[in-house]
């Protein structure tokens, strides 16, 4: 424990006559995207998304009277805006946050599990869409070996500080009409003889993909003829789930889509309006789930593509018919 000499006491201070009733335990100091203190990862897909994140007192058993503390922000964020909590006091005014700042209440303010303080409601962007986890950590001050917090007496104590997470947005397993993974709607001609072959494929990433587990949730006018994984181990089926193990892993990042199956559809004498062809969760999981290579599961979207037939073709034969299924 240290006295604060600096000129934050002054108004940390101010209510030094209120005594601390509480088991002094000391908060974290964090950077959070949501004002509960409960959220440090937030996806983004590229520039021009704007971010609302927090710098947050979390934890402890605390009447807080200041705190001083730097922000170290991973190249790629930039802070567009820093907005100080009502109440406060900086010193420098008007901080470079990366540089360090001192902050001081008016009026002391009680902090626990229960009840987060937001110090700093701070507006982010991203230079281009990450690629891993980018971090924003609350650090020391150059003047402190540790980030610190003052009681309302003016007592400092020494903290941690805590990491938010810029993330990449989650991976999509979706179904698409060309291998590129980039289109998601088709218009094709129809009758009994005509089929049409579209893709499931995973987006997004980096991923090094050995596997997916999912099923397929189609329009009752369309009829599954063929659903043929790449080479790998395939248990289930693609209707009441089905699981996947590539026999060689794909890297896949946001220019190089992997494919994982091949579609072959009918809807037979069937006319359909934006049809929809559906990747949704395996029951035994609460997303549609891929696998690392190295058997890590990450979650990720599903995705839909849609099918409109608006007119027929020629009918074809019975035996043409039978010959789909063969």
């Amino acid at each position: 424990m240290k006295t604060w000499h600096r000129i934050l006491v002054v108004v940390a201070l101010v209510v030094m006559g209120t005594a601390a009733t509480a088991q002094v335990v000391p908060p974290q100091i964090g950077v959070y995207f949501d004002a509960a203190g409960t959220t440090t990862e937030y996806p983004v897909g590229g520039p021009g998304e704007f971010v609302t994140a927090y710098i947050m007192a979390t934890g402890g058993q605390f009447y807080m009277g200041g705190t001083s503390f730097a922000l170290d922000v991973a190249p790629g964020i930039n802070i567009i805006a820093s907005n100080l909590a009502v109440g406060g006091v900086e010193i420098p005014s008007n901080p470079d946050l990366t540089a360090g700042v001192e902050l001081g209440f008016y009026d002391p303010v009680f902090v626990d599990d229960g009840h987060p303080l937001v110090l700093y409601t701070l507006v982010l962007t991203v230079d281009e869409r990450p690629m891993g986890d980018l971090p924003i950590t609350v650090v020391a001050h150059p003047n402190y070996d540790n980030v610190v917090v003052a009681q309302n007496d003016g007592a400092l104590f020494d903290t941690t500080g805590g990491t938010g997470f810029i993330t990449p947005p989650p991976p999509v397993l979706g179904v698409y009409w060309d291998q590129a993974a980039t289109i998601t709607s088709a218009t094709y001609n129809g009758g009994v003889g005509e089929v049409y072959t579209a893709y499931v494929m995973v987006t997004g990433g980096p991923i090094l993909l050995g596997g997916a587990s999912f099923r397929l949730s189609l329009d009752p006018n369309i009829t599954l003829v063929t659903a043929q994984p790449v080479p790998s181990v395939a248990l289930g089926d693609v209707f009441n789930g089905i699981e996947i193990g590539l026999y060689d892993p794909v890297f896949v990042d946001p220019d190089h889509p992997g494919l994982v199956m091949t579609l072959v559809m009918t809807t037979m004498n069937n006319l359909v309006d934006n049809a929809p062809i559906c990747v949704i969760n395996h029951p035994d999981y609460d997303s549609v789930m891929l696998a690392e290579s190295d058997g890590t599961l990450v979650p990720a979207e599903g995705g839909c593509a849609f099918l409109t037939v608006p007119v027929e073709n020629e009918n074809r034969s019975w035996t043409d018919v039978k010959a789909l299924f063969k």
